[in-house]
């Protein structure tokens, strides 16, 4: 079926290419063999009449032959907490000491149910930095806006789960009082 559409296949080898770039898939090997086997597709089926095709260079890799980039790699060993480990109560203390308010818009999150959404943000980035100087009580959209790669991924998971909506929700109830 994909040797009728020859452009096709062509397209999809440079998503392949361009995903495992992006990626920076360790096992480069692996998308070189599946690119392999997607040119592979789009060569004519071969008839009992002609003659044995020549080699074209090409390397053929079976799967269970596949290494990692470097012989003996780990990765780096991830420490078991980025927090100290009293790091529940600082924040629990922090929050009921502004009174379960973000310090960025002022949305109360003390309410039942609420105070999930209330976070405490370090200000140097530094999670094991608790100074109080260094904190700051914030609802989950303005801990989302914060700079750090962290912050984005907190942002982009408090839109899809219903956080974002919740502060949203709890800002305008607060406003019409």
């Amino acid at each position: 079926m994909l040797t009728l559409f020859p452009g096709l296949c062509s397209i999809l080898i440079s998503l392949l290419e361009i995903a495992f770039l992006i990626a920076l898939f360790p096992f480069h090997i692996l998308g070189s063999a599946i690119l392999g086997f997607l040119e592979g597709l789009q060569a004519p089926v071969a008839k009992k009449s002609d003659p044995p095709p020549q080699s074209s260079g090409r390397i053929t890799i079976k799967l269970s032959e596949l290494r990692p980039l470097e012989v003996g790699y780990s990765p780096p060993p991830q420490p078991e907490s980025r927090y100290t480990p009293d790091w529940s109560s600082v924040s629990r203390r922090y929050k009921e000491a502004r009174y379960w308010t973000c310090e960025g818009c002022g949305v109360y999150c003390g309410g039942e149910g609420d105070q999930s959404l209330l976070h405490v943000h370090h200000l140097d980035l530094d999670s094991l930095n608790n100074h109080e100087w260094n904190l700051k009580a914030l609802c989950v959209q303005c801990h989302g806006s914060m700079p750090g790669v962290g912050h984005k991924r907190l942002a982009s998971a408090a839109k899809t789960d219903g956080r974002w909506q919740a502060i949203d929700y709890l800002r305008w109830r607060q406003r019409r009082r």
